[in-house]
C-alpha cells in the first residue's frame, strides 16, 4: 500500500532524526537551563493521527474522482 509505505518511511525518518538530535543534545545541553534543550519531536499518538488524516484525505479524493468519472460516463450515454 502506497500510503503505508509513505509512513513508514517517514517513521524511521523521525526516528532517525530524533536520535541525531539527542546523540547532540546529550554532551551540549546545560542543566541550569530552565528549558530545556529545544527538541519538538511529534508523538507517536500526533503522527498516527497525521496520517490518518491524510489518508482519509486521499480516500475522499478518490471516491470523488469516481463519482466524477461516473457521472461523465452517464452524460456520453
Amino acid at each position: 500500500m502506497f500510503i503505508q509505505d509513505k509512513w513508514e518511511e517517514a517513521m524511521a525518518e523521525q526516528e532517525k532524526r530524533y536520535n541525531e538530535r539527542m546523540r547532540n543534545y546529550d554532551d551540549s545541553f546545560n542543566f541550569d537551563d530552565d528549558e530545556g534543550p529545544r527538541i519538538r519531536e511529534l508523538t507517536t499518538e500526533e503522527e498516527e493521527a497525521q496520517w490518518r488524516r491524510l489518508m482519509e484525505q486521499e480516500r475522499r479524493e478518490r471516491e470523488q474522482q469516481m463519482a466524477e468519472i461516473e457521472e461523465e460516463k452517464k452524460k456520453t450515454k
